[in-house]
């Protein structure tokens, strides 16, 4: 062998085992920085989409909770009312005017204290 390829041999061994261990530190590196900006971009989009969720029930609660207190649906459960047939039809009537007034509201219903449905907007559950 010659003295210039003894010389020039273990340079380029050395570039090259220096270049590949660089590219795989750099690689391994990468992946895992994008494994962690990915994790943490779901982390966040999980965490709005659940406060968003979260906003949105709270706001469909405290409007039936609105509804609920209304004077009329109260009656309904007021054992000494003295028209229980006219109450609930006035319940009745009170959420056949909720449903077409609020565009968010998709069926309302009254359960009594058995669970039965006693009004509803949908006629074809009453039935």
């Amino acid at each position: 062998m010659k003295i210039r390829t003894k010389i020039i041999l273990p340079i380029v061994l050395t570039a090259v085992i220096v270049l590949s261990v660089a590219t795989l530190y750099s690689y391994f590196f990468n992946v895992n920085s994008l494994k962690t900006i990915t994790n943490a971009h779901l982390e966040t989009a999980v965490s709005s989409r659940a406060h968003h969720i979260d906003t949105f029930l709270n706001t469909e609660r405290e409007k039936v909770e609105m509804i609920a207190s209304s004077f009329i649906f109260k009656k309904i459960f007021d054992k000494n009312s003295l028209n229980y047939d006219n109450d609930i039809q006035n319940a009745c009537n009170r959420i056949d005017k909720i449903v077409k007034t609020d565009s968010t509201i998709y069926e309302l219903f009254t359960l009594n204290i058995n669970g039965e449905i006693i009004c509803s907007n949908n006629k074809k559950i009453l039935e």
